[in-house]
Order: structure tokens, then C-alpha cells, then sequence
């Protein structure tokens, strides 16, 4: 009887033990997932709260240090930044799924600190990391070239559609902002979105997924089509998009950044349709998406090689589009909005057929909900502090910017 009364109370203390343990983890999470949500709508200092209840508790929650360390900066907080170093130190104790964590936090510390080589090595070893954390031998650079290259030879077929069609009111409603990752496209969709009646569907993939439903790519990869076939789909296609991105009235803003691959598509489709390139200087986009930690996707951004090869083969593409489209696209040079946002948010309304409004000139103050890695910036008054960036690191770029120079891409 002693005996199975004390196998009872030492089972009943062990589930209060794992009770405890997960009313912890619950906890954990709970603030995770606040943070994240301060974080989509702007309020930084109540995310970062929620970061430091956390550390409180877990003092080597790397994802926590991970956040703390982009919404914050902890350069001059030589407790924190000694907790880093002391989590760095800790590395093989911990889940190799999140160790990139902590490499990416201590390099941005590094970079605020002007310590630039340091930093750079340690975002190779957070890029390194994150690749075994996502089992990759090969990135996915060779789709994202292999795309670009489709689309192009795809053209020669669709362009015997018109581009233009007097009159035409299809897509007049619909805008397109393309580019590649870390363009400043976060901050365009943020001025577009104070115009009245917007309606924002960030980075909704909507118009792939239709694509790939009404299997047109392949229709036209066989030139096996005529007017009558080309419409069908055409109307397929604008049916499905519109079913997925819903009846709300104005502007809808698509910034599904890889639809710059189908910009010869929805030339022929949306005749009325808006299509907004953004893009910025190579080099600090380059940059800036190689320091990213994407949550998915883009993984031809952890290696600066591949992600060169990539940004070379987009531009080729873009450079195609411009000279084939001509005005149906609106290319908006980043750096020239930044340092002139009166004249450049007019040019964006004129284009869009927005009427102006001084809002535009206040993008902080919109309500969308930043999911991207621009969450930080776009909460900012438009400024310029990020042009040029890339010059802090110009030499560990020499190479990748011969590369660039080499393949006509100015600079």
C-alpha cells in the first residue's frame, strides 16, 4: 500500500512538474505571438516588452534575442550584448533549427557598432546556419533564373495580342508592384494604401496560383492557340483573380513581388491594369536581402554568389519588359523617393490615377499590417538612412560588384 501510494504521489508531483513546464511554453508562446503582433501594426515598444518577458524567463530564447536585436538597438547595452556573446558561446547546447538566430542577431549588434567585419563574417555563419536549418544543398536560384528565362521566350508568342486596347477599362482597378526582396516595395504599397478605398493584398500569390490553374503557360509554350483560345484563358484567369482577391471597391494592390515574371501576361490580360517596378541601388538591395532572414522562400539569398546570379537575371528580364512595354510599367528608383518624396509620391499618384493627398507623404500612419522585414522602416517618417548602406561593406563586394559591372548592370 506505502508502495502504491508513493508510486501515486511521485506520478502526481511528475505531471505537475510537466504541467508547469507546459504552462511555461504555453506562456512562451503566447508572448511570441503577441510580439509578432505589436510588431505587423507598428507597436515596436509594446513587441518589445513581450521580447524581454520572455528573456526575463529564457535568457537564451535565441528567437527572442533574434527579434530584440532587429526592433532595437542594443549596440551601447553592454549587459545585453554580453548575453549574446555569452548565447554565442552556449551555440552547440542549442536546436541547430534555430541556432542562425542568434548569429543574425549579433551581427546586426556588430554592424550598429561600425564593427563591419565582424559583422559580415557572422552574417556568412548566420546565412551558413540557416541553410543546414533548411536541409538545402542547393539554393533555389537556378528556378528563379529559369523563370526569368521563360517568361522572356514566352513573349515572342504573346506579343502579337495588343498591349493597349483603346478604350479598354479591364484592370483598371488592379495594380501590380513588382521587384525582387528588399526593394523598398513595403514602403510604395504604404503610400498607395492612404489613398481612400484601397485595398492592400501584400504578398497574396494570388495571380501565380490562377496561372497555373488555367495551364495558359503551356498553351502558349506550344504556340498552340489562337485569338479565340488566348481570350478564354485570358478571361479564366481575370475571373479566378478576382474571385480570389474579392468585391471590395478601389484599387486593389497586389505586391506579390514575383509576379514581375508575368508582366507580359498581365499587359495582355488586364489592358488597364497599373503595373509599379520599384527598384534601388544594386548593392544595398543585394545587401539587404542577403542580412534577411526570410521565414520562407528566396533561399538563393543565403549565398551572395547565387543571389548576384539571381539579381542579374531579373534585371535582364526587367530591362526586356521596359523596352517591350514601354510606359504600361512605372519604375520607381527608391532612392529618388526617399530624397524627394513630394515630387515622387505625385508621380506614384498620377500613375496610378489616385488623387494626391498630403497623406501620402505620411506612410507611418497606415494601417496595414507589415508582415515583410521593412515592418521596422515603414513605421518611420520616409527618410534615406538606408541609401547607400552597402558602401560599409564595399570590401567584402568588390568581387560580387565586378560581376554586376560585367553583365551591364549599372551601379
Amino acid at each position: 500500500m506505502t508502495s502504491h501510494n508513493g508510486f501515486f504521489i511521485v506520478k502526481h508531483i511528475s505531471n505537475a512538474n510537466c504541467l508547469i513546464k507546459d504552462l511555461k511554453n504555453i506562456e512562451l508562446e503566447n508572448l511570441l505571438f503577441l510580439s509578432a503582433k505589436y510588431r505587423e501594426t507598428g507597436e515596436i515598444v509594446l513587441s518589445n516588452q513581450c521580447l524581454r518577458r520572455i528573456l526575463d524567463q529564457f535568457p537564451y530564447h535565441l528567437e527572442s534575442w533574434f527579434w530584440l536585436c532587429q526592433q532595437e538597438d542594443l549596440s551601447s547595452d553592454i549587459n545585453s550584448v554580453r548575453k549574446l556573446e555569452n548565447c554565442l558561446e552556449k551555440i552547440d547546447l542549442y536546436n541547430p533549427q534555430n541556432s542562425s538566430y542568434i548569429y543574425y542577431a549579433l551581427a546586426k549588434v556588430r554592424e550598429t557598432q561600425a564593427r563591419y567585419d565582424e559583422a559580415f563574417d557572422l552574417y556568412i555563419k548566420a546565412n551558413n546556419q540557416r541553410k543546414c536549418e533548411l536541409n538545402l544543398f542547393n539554393t533555389d536560384a537556378g528556378i528563379y533564373i529559369g523563370q526569368s528565362r521563360l517568361h522572356k521566350s514566352l513573349f515572342n508568342s504573346i506579343k502579337r495580342f495588343p498591349n493597349y486596347v483603346l478604350g479598354s477599362t479591364i484592370g483598371q482597378d488592379l495594380i501590380f508592384i513588382i521587384g525582387l526582396p528588399r526593394c523598398g516595395s513595403t514602403l510604395v504599397e504604404a503610400i498607395l494604401s492612404m489613398a481612400e478605398n484601397t485595398c492592400c493584398l501584400g504578398e497574396s500569390g494570388n495571380l501565380s496560383r490562377v496561372v497555373d490553374q488555367s495551364n495558359i503557360l503551356k498553351l502558349i509554350e506550344n504556340d498552340d492557340f489562337d485569338n479565340y483560345h488566348f481570350h478564354r484563358k485570358a478571361a479564366f484567369i481575370d475571373n479566378a483573380y478576382l474571385a480570389e482577391v474579392g468585391e471590395a471597391l478601389g484599387p486593389k494592390i497586389d505586391k506579390t513581388l514575383n509576379n514581375f515574371y508575368f508582366a507580359g501576361l498581365i499587359s495582355r490580360i488586364w489592358p488597364a491594369a497599373k503595373i509599379i517596378h520599384v527598384q534601388r541601388h544594386p548593392l544595398d538591395q543585394i545587401l539587404s536581402a542577403w542580412k534577411s532572414r526570410f521565414l520562407k522562400g528566396h533561399s538563393y539569398t543565403l549565398e551572395l554568389k547565387d543571389l548576384v546570379r539571381v539579381y542579374i537575371s531579373y534585371k535582364q528580364l526587367m530591362d526586356f519588359w521596359n523596352k517591350e512595354l514601354g510606359d504600361r510599367i512605372y519604375t520607381c528608383q527608391y532612392e529618388e523617393l526617399v530624397n524627394n518624396p513630394l515630387k515622387e509620391t505625385k508621380k506614384l499618384a498620377q500613375f496610378c490615377l489616385l488623387p494626391w493627398t498630403e497623406s501620402f507623404l505620411t506612410p507611418e500612419d497606415t494601417k496595414l499590417l507589415i508582415k515583410t522585414a521593412s515592418y521596422n522602416q515603414v513605421r518611420e517618417p520616409i527618410n534615406n538612412h538606408s541609401v547607400k548602406s552597402w558602401k560599409k561593406f564595399s570590401n567584402h563586394l568588390e568581387h560580387y560588384a565586378q560581376q554586376l559591372v560585367e553583365s551591364h548592370v549599372n551601379l
